[in-house]
């Protein structure tokens, strides 16, 4: 009687999951962190792997991977929904195509870098984790299967095997990678910034003797701009991340006229410009230009214009300083020293540019407009 009441118990976990529908959303992410996610009951939920929420174990897994971080002394990961798509999608993939390895067998997401990159993000600084286990709460001691004693159990003790809730297995999980040394050490990154997580569910063997089991990947990256040095770990992988500041050298020669119609007609003169400064920002989503912008007229007395300012994504410029030039004004022999506003915009092909600026000096009484069409490097 006893074995038949367990039996029932068993297929009930299978099949029916004691009602369980989907409970986790997005937004849940706003509501709980770490110290407070248990108190949502669904994750004490015992999981039936035939009606599998796997965005609720994504949730219990992201907690608790933030719970070893802070108690390890690193701040928590923010929740990124485009890592949530790249991690699940890897999970999905490596069940659909019976693999288990962090290279993925489908054209063009191969590498984590690629996953992450075609959720949408920049997939220059990541890591992943991987990890395949029993959905059964099972210590690896031996056991009897179904087909020998109607349910699973161990075989020393006679003792039932459950499967796990959403927050044991997550717990379980974390702490199998927590014990892994390149695993704990893409958790403990204190370079990343956000996490997503992906959860698939199957079956290994076949019959009544099947073991549900779960294939997990965790996402790691750095979406803030900061300096961060990349390394290769024990089950993961990262690729390189570009420095996001680097010194800038800027040199040209334009055209400087009076107005469109002297553009037209070439009716001008030339300058020379050199521009230093830092790019800030990563390699892919366009790096602002800050520094000293200088020019040197080679015309009209050879006046000198220092500013300073942003080329902003290298597309906008925005700058302010100084021109000093003859006083047009009272004495075009004497010189005099004058506000400078500069603002244009600028294509990129390569390390080509090709400028198109407005520049404004002198004071409110009396000051003079220019068009400043310039071509150069930038490197």
């Amino acid at each position: 009687m006893k074995k038949i009441i367990a039996l029932l118990l068993i297929i009930n976990v299978f099949n029916c999951g004691f009602g369980q529908t989907s409970a986790w959303r997005e937004i849940f992410y706003n509501n709980f962190d770490y110290t407070n996610f248990t108190t949502y009951s669904y994750f004490a939920d015992t999981i039936n792997p035939d009606n599998f929420d796997f965005a609720l174990l994504n949730a219990a897994v992201f907690y608790e991977t933030n719970r070893q971080r802070v108690k390890h002394g690193r701040k928590p990961l923010k929740h990124h929904p485009k890592l949530e798509v790249s991690a699940q999608g890897h999970s999905k993939d490596m069940v659909a195509l019976n693999f288990y390895s962090h290279t993925s067998r489908v054209p063009g997401k191969t590498s984590v870098s690629n996953r992450v990159k075609k959720a949408g993000l920049n997939g220059e600084y990541v890591g992943e984790n991987i990890y395949d286990h029993y959905i059964l709460n099972f210590d690896g001691k031996s056991y009897c299967p179904p087909s020998q004693c109607g349910y699973f159990k161990y075989a020393g003790t006679g003792k039932i095997i459950f499967t796990h809730t959403y927050y044991t297995l997550a717990k379980k999980l974390v702490d199998g990678w927590m014990n892994s040394p390149g695993h704990r050490t893409n958790i403990l990154n204190s370079n990343y910034t956000h996490m997503g997580m992906g959860n698939y569910a199957y079956y290994k063997g076949a019959g009544i003797d099947k073991i549900p089991n779960v294939k997990s990947t965790q996402n790691f990256a750095r979406i803030e701009t900061t300096f961060a040095s990349s390394f290769r770990s024990t089950g993961s992988k990262y690729s390189a991340a570009p420095k996001p500041t680097a010194f800038c050298i800027i040199a040209g020669a334009a055209g400087v006229f009076n107005s469109f119609e002297d553009m037209a007609s070439a009716d001008g003169h030339l300058q020379a410009a050199l521009y230093l400064g830092v790019l800030k920002g990563r390699k892919g989503y366009g790096q602002n230009f800050y520094g000293m912008f200088s020019s040197l007229d080679l015309g009209n007395g050879n006046p000198l214009t220092i500013e300073a300012g942003t080329i902003l994504r290298r597309f906008y410029r925005l700058s302010a300083g100084l021109h000093y030039g003859p006083d047009t004004e009272k004495n075009a022999q004497a010189f005099k020293l004058v506000p400078s506003v500069t603002t244009g915009f600028r294509i990129n092909i390569s390390n080509i540019f090709i400028d198109l600026n407005l520049n404004a000096y002198g004071n409110y009484r009396h000051h003079e407009t220019r068009i400043i069409s310039a071509i150069g490097l930038w490197f």
